[in-house]
């Protein structure tokens, strides 16, 4: 979620303020992010709070104030995209971008650069082989088992149909076919049945 907040007063109206991290503070005081030199501004006025999901505006006991959509403020309140407020003589509007899902990554042409993205997302939960073969941003079900790949079954998944090295447990043989889609999922049964 990421906070902007609009000035709508003064020689500056129109300009946006990412709110950066998790406390974004307006007041005079040198410690305020956002340091105004009015002395209808206290030292410390004003806070936003982003955290995820929810955006809250605080006022710091100011002794002029903080007006959240033309009404006094009296200790904190949700944000929410379009509201006002205001601190001293400047007025703000507030802007939320709520991102659902992340980045769309480029599709992905071959198992290893699957396995690849696989081990290095730290997080295999969220990602799903079938989906980065075919492109997709949504896939069907999480593999939890994507990112535990030894590199002999990546290598045994390559398009160029290679076997992986012979292990001491007796295993079935790979398809003969070169669809790598089969051969993902092979080995992926292969990793579940042994666990």
């Amino acid at each position: 979620m990421q906070v902007k907040l609009k000035l709508l007063t003064g020689t500056r109206a129109g300009q946006e303020i990412a709110v950066p991290g998790p406390r974004f503070r307006i007041g005079r005081d040198a410690s305020c992010q956002l340091r105004a030199k009015s002395d209808a501004i206290a030292e410390a006025h004003c806070e936003v709070q982003v955290e995820p999901g929810a955006a809250t505006l605080v006022d710091l006991d100011s002794a002029t104030g903080t007006f959240l959509n033309g009404k006094r403020l009296s200790g904190s309140s949700p944000l929410k995209a379009g509201d006002r407020f205001r601190v001293g003589p400047l007025e703000f509007g507030v802007e939320i971008i709520i991102r659902v899902a992340g980045t769309k990554k480029p599709k992905v042409n071959s198992v290893e650069e699957a396995a690849a993205r696989m081990a290095g997302a730290g997080g295999a939960d969220d990602l799903d082989i079938d989906s980065l073969l075919n492109g997709d941003d949504a896939g069907t079900a999480p593999s939890r088992y994507a990112a535990q790949l030894t590199p002999d079954e990546i290598a045994a998944l390559g398009t160029g149909g290679g076997q992986a090295k012979p292990s001491s447990s007796p295993a079935k043989s790979p398809p003969s076919n070169d669809n790598t889609r089969d051969k993902a999922a092979d080995a992926l049964n292969k990793m579940h049945r042994n666990r």
